[in-house]
């Protein structure tokens, strides 16, 4: 994850979280500066099963990606 503040004012953050949708994710500034950035990762599916999967080692569902303290001026 990087974050930079621009000196204009807003925060700017690039984050990687493979295979999850931007619409499954939520970012939240916590009390005492704390980012907090969650998301939900879905099951690839077709009708509700997976689709030709032999193996399932990734997590699926409710994920926490980051929570950093931001120091800001």
């Amino acid at each position: 994850m990087d974050v930079k503040e621009l000196p204009s004012g807003p925060i700017v953050l690039a984050v990687d979280i493979p295979g999850v949708s931007l619409s499954d994710v939520e970012v939240q500034v916590e009390e005492g500066n704390v980012l907090a950035i969650s998301g939900k990762r879905k099951c690839p599916s077709k009708d509700g099963g997976p689709i030709g999967q032999q193996i399932a080692d990734r997590r699926i569902g409710p994920i926490w990606r980051h929570r950093h303290k931001l120091l800001l001026n």
